[in-house]
């Protein structure tokens, strides 16, 4: 077998969502993007099959990837179910022997950025496994799969492992050891289910501030990339196809954030591999795409989608400040929109960042209790939320905020308290029910330290694809589900005009 036949093509896929995605959740997926690109900069072949992008179903997901990969395969999905009840029986009696297999001619990896992709995925997952048998390496990746891989495992035996963390370098490890006829499992970064060699990996317990043993084994973790810059531009397959459903296109000037958030799962995700959370691009590089999207495909704005564009102290803000005069030298005309923390918002930088074209700043505040800020671990005052949300609409900037208004701790008179605090920083009625999310409930996601709490307490319910507790208030459970109930009446209704 030569090279080029040693080397199996690559197939990244987006599954879609169980509910449909609002407009302003449109994005390309960077992570599948910069995989591509890198694969591809080694020489490896590469198609990323986008469902968001393409509006595509399930079936319909299946039915593309079929298409790109139609000669490495001799079953039609015709007889398969989407949701791969007839994929189990097969796909455990192969198992065993698929490991052995040293050079399938097909990876396809599945992607699983949000809780609502999880079950769409687990069902492509199970019916790529009954099209493909052992002709492909089957794996999945993302926030999902890093921080619960022993659940993923449990629901879709058919993947042959999950590919944990920053996953640019550990895929493309596996495909050159393949090319080389070497065993691929022990890489790096690579979690397997029923291997002696690993244990799935867990969020470091002792980081996240929780007591007993980690669980972790054998398994190892690929450091976080230092260097953001040795990466290549994010392959843009997709960018068109978002462009014409009017989204706006996506960029990424640093990966991770130096905040701590009991709650958030991107704080877990970048724990679970050795490194610094947060890296930031040079302003030169950051330039240089935002230069190439502007003369390749007409972008005049681009949201960005880091974590936290600002960075971590006086060097973050000082990056900023840079990013925004590197813009400014290159007479870059494009707007921008980025997210941070309130303890980020200065008024020097942010004059800076708005000369240089920043149109909105999404502003993770969370809360106007003090109470719930200390609970998510946020590290700030209810006062440095209200100075930092004044100061973004006096410099004449959008503020999109991200705000929580029901906790597992909320309490009749904290949903008041935070009402009070929304109308002291300038937020409407209609504002605070359109675009904040009166009902905007607090997510328990898998391997958060919040998670394990409510677990600890026993008042943890359902499982990982979507975890649900009772507030410790029933006065507060019953205006929730009061307001939720009178919303989708609402929507019914409006439906039917």
């Amino acid at each position: 077998m030569d090279s080029e036949e040693a080397s199996p093509d690559v197939v990244l896929i987006i599954p879609p969502p169980e509910a449909s995605a609002r407009l302003e959740d449109l994005g390309e997926h960077l992570g599948s993007a910069y995989m591509a690109a890198v694969l591809r900069q080694r020489g490896h072949r590469v198609t990323i099959i986008d469902a968001l992008a393409e509006g595509l179903s399930s079936r319909a997901t299946l039915e593309r990837v079929e298409a790109e990969a139609r000669p490495l395969h001799r079953k039609s999905i015709r007889g398969i179910d989407v949701r791969g009840r007839g994929a189990v029986a097969e796909s455990k009696k192969e198992e065993g022997d698929r490991f052995p297999f040293a050079r399938p001619r097909l990876v396809l990896g599945i992607s699983i950025p949000f809780s609502n992709m999880i079950r769409p995925a687990i069902s492509i997952a199970r019916a790529l496994r009954a099209l493909f048998g052992k002709e492909a390496l089957l794996t999945m990746g993302g926030h999902i799969p890093t921080l619960a891989p022993d659940h993923i495992f449990k629901d879709c035996p058919q993947i042959d492992f999950i590919v944990s963390g920053e996953g640019e370098f550990t895929l493309l490890e596996i495909l050159e050891k393949i090319k080389a006829g070497r065993d691929w499992r022990d890489t790096p970064g690579v979690v397997l289910s029923n291997s002696p060699r690993t244990s799935v990996p867990r969020p470091n317990r002792a980081e996240c501030g929780l007591s007993g043993e980690s669980g972790a084994g054998t398994f190892v973790p690929r450091p976080l990339i230092s260097s953001l810059d040795d990466l290549p531009f994010p392959a843009r397959d997709t960018l068109p196809a978002y462009q014409r459903r009017k989204a706006i296109p996506r960029m990424l000037g640093s990966r991770g954030c130096y905040g701590n958030c009991s709650f958030c799962s991107v704080n877990a995700f970048y724990r679970s591999a050795p490194g610094p959370r947060w890296r930031g691009r040079s302003p030169q590089s950051i330039a240089e795409e935002m230069e190439r999207l502007s003369k390749d495909y007409g972008v005049r704005e681009v949201m960005f989608s880091d974590d936290n564009f600002i960075g971590p102290g006086k060097m973050g803000k000082e990056r900023a400040v840079a990013v925004a005069e590197e813009i400014m030298r290159r007479s870059i005309q494009m707007r921008f929109s980025i997210a941070c923390r309130a303890n980020d918002i200065d008024r020097e930088t942010f004059t800076v960042l708005k000369k240089a074209g920043l149109k909105g700043v999404f502003l993770g505040i969370e809360s106007g209790v003090q109470r719930a800020l200390d609970s998510f671990n946020k590290g700030v005052t209810v006062e440095d939320n209200r100075r930092a949300a004044l100061l973004i609409r006096e410099l004449g900037l959008d503020l999109i905020l991200g705000f929580i208004m029901f906790d597992p701790d909320t309490t009749l008179e904290e949903i008041l308290e935070n009402l009070q605090f929304l109308r002291s920083i300038g937020i409407g009625a209609s504002t605070i029910f359109n675009r904040i999310g009166a009902l905007n409930r607090l997510d328990a996601y898998e391997g958060t330290p919040m998670a394990e709490r409510l677990r600890e307490e026993g008042r943890l319910q359902g499982d990982y694809t979507g975890y649900r507790y009772r507030m410790r208030d029933p006065r507060a459970e019953f205006v929730y589900r009061t307001g939720l109930l009178a919303y989708k009446i609402h929507k019914a209704i409006k439906s039917l005009f």
